[in-house]
């Protein structure tokens, strides 16, 4: 389901021209991103519209409740980006072709590897797209090791393999990601982006 700072709710109950007028107007309101959904929108008032001849007639044609409910569902597949550097942690949300949300962190002056701070930036990348109540997840990284580390352990095929000094703290950090997919029931994948 869509979300910001303020929520948006759930396809109301009740379907009539006001609540369908309401519920597609906060939509548009709160979330002016997505280029395919102020069409979508403007499309589900004409339904009511043409379903209804007053306001707060019962908008019950069959068509309006599965347009509306299409429109919810369709918005919980986003991109996180996720980088790391040697001063900063950087994250991106990306929902259909537009950066929904951005944020970006400075690292503490604690000299940890730099594979440490890219496991930092997805789990906060993660967090970013929980908030956004995203359930299918794109995470892409430009670091071979932080996608070796998250696919297999999606996948489960193999432990953790590290001669790092810090191996505890990279299992824990992964175990973390673990977990949000599996609290949140995410749908998860890692796609390496190194571009030259």
């Amino acid at each position: 389901m869509w979300t910001r700072r303020n929520p948006v709710g759930d396809v109301p109950q009740k379907l009539t021209r006001r609540t369908v007028f309401t519920y597609c107007g906060e939509l548009v309101g709160h979330l002016p991103v997505c280029g395919w959904l102020r069409v979508a929108a403007a499309f589900a008032k004409r339904s009511a519209n043409a379903a209804t001849n007053s306001w707060d007639e019962p908008a019950d044609d069959g068509t309006t409740r599965p347009l509306l409910e299409n429109i919810a569902a369709r918005g919980d597949t986003a991109r996180v980006w996720v980088d790391a550097s040697g001063l900063a942690l950087g994250v991106a949300l990306e929902v259909g072709d537009a950066i929904a949300e951005d944020a970006s962190w400075l690292r503490q002056d604690d000299a940890q590897h730099i594979n440490m701070a890219e496991l930092d930036a997805v789990i906060r990348g993660l967090n970013l797209a929980l908030t956004w109540k995203m359930t299918t997840i794109e995470l892409m990284t430009d670091s071979s090791t932080v996608y070796r580390w998250i696919t297999d352990g999606l996948s489960g095929k193999a432990r953790l393999r590290t001669k790092a000094a810090s191996e505890m703290l990279i299992r824990r950090r992964t175990s973390t990601v673990l977990s949000l997919a599996e609290d949140y029931a995410l749908q998860l994948s890692v796609t390496l982006d190194c571009q030259d």
